[in-house]
């Protein structure tokens, strides 16, 4: 896993408008070795893949995301939304991907 701390830098520099207090590495049990995952000031949940390959995978997870939240039964996030609130994570419209 990549240190918390350069994915909290990685977070600044694509969503300027956060500032990263404090950033948690989620463990991997038994599932999620393809990517790194990181709670944000117990808020956000960000998902770093760990290859180009499993970034495809990413980009297509983030496409049905909203269709599935539709069909299933329990609340399903949608990409950029923060977990505390349920409303959407602000990007600046400057930030590259």
């Amino acid at each position: 896993m990549r240190a918390p701390s350069d994915l909290a830098d990685l977070i600044r520099r694509h969503f300027p408008a956060l500032d990263p207090r404090r950033v948690e590495a989620l463990p991997h049990v038994g599932w999620g070795g393809d990517s790194d995952a990181v709670l944000v000031d117990g808020a956000l949940v960000f998902r770093f893949p760990r290859s180009e390959e499993v970034a495809r995978g990413l980009a297509v997870e983030v496409c049905l995301l909203p269709d599935l939240a539709e069909r299933a039964p329990l609340p399903i996030p949608a990409s950029g939304t923060s977990r505390a609130t349920g409303r959407p994570a602000r990007r600046s419209s400057s930030a590259t991907p």
